[in-house]
């Protein structure tokens, strides 16, 4: 029987299964990515895998929740480095780091495709503390930023989701793109942060 791993080891077998989940995210898909890919690429037994995540779905979760809190970090990082800027300028700011690293994690196919059914296949019970959404980091990083807002905040969350699913076109809108976001962006923080 082979040993266990120590605390270490375990940690870092968690984070780097959290990688290949992205990775798997990225070009497979969660649908395609099976236990046994996921534990290959990881470095481990399929059976070790069942030690650190019940299911690839709880692995695919963890995952996202990771990705949701780095991007969200780099915005509140970007926010709380901009203290002297007028509060929509602040958010806009925020709002265009969150889309640079939505563009870097590749998530975005991920989280428009597949979300909705990892959501459907794992119980509630677990969601409640594990799963935070968009809407709910973003409410987040205004209320600790203290901004005030003119719109009613699920309005302002199908704003940010909006923006981000533009990410999706990219390629069609051209090299015009990234200006064509800036200033959609800056329109929508006029709008919705109080000044």
């Amino acid at each position: 029987m082979a040993a266990a791993f120590t605390r270490k080891e375990r940690a870092a077998i968690e984070q780097r299964l959290r990688e290949v989940a992205l990775e798997c995210a990225a070009s497979l898909g969660m649908r395609r990515t099976t236990v046994d890919e996921l534990a290959r690429r990881a470095g481990i037994s399929k059976g070790a895998f069942y030690s650190f995540f019940e299911s690839k779905e709880h692995l695919f979760l963890s995952m996202l929740e990771q990705v949701h809190n780095e991007i969200y970090g780099r915005a509140k990082s970007v926010f709380d480095g901009s203290a002297g800027l007028p509060p929509w300028q602040r958010a806009a700011m925020a709002m265009k780091e969150v889309c640079r690293a939505t563009l870097e994690k590749c998530i975005l196919p991920f989280t428009q495709e597949e979300l909705p059914l990892l959501l459907r296949r794992l119980p509630e019970h677990l969601l409640d503390g594990n799963y935070h959404s968009d809407e709910e980091h973003l409410q987040r990083l205004l209320m600790e930023g203290g901004l005030e807002l003119s719109l009613d905040l699920h309005t302002v969350g199908a704003i940010v989701r909006l923006l981000l699913m533009s990410l999706v076109l990219r390629q069609e809108i051209g090299p015009d793109f990234d200006k064509a976001l800036d200033a959609l962006i800056d329109g929508a923080c006029k709008e919705f942060v109080r000044s």
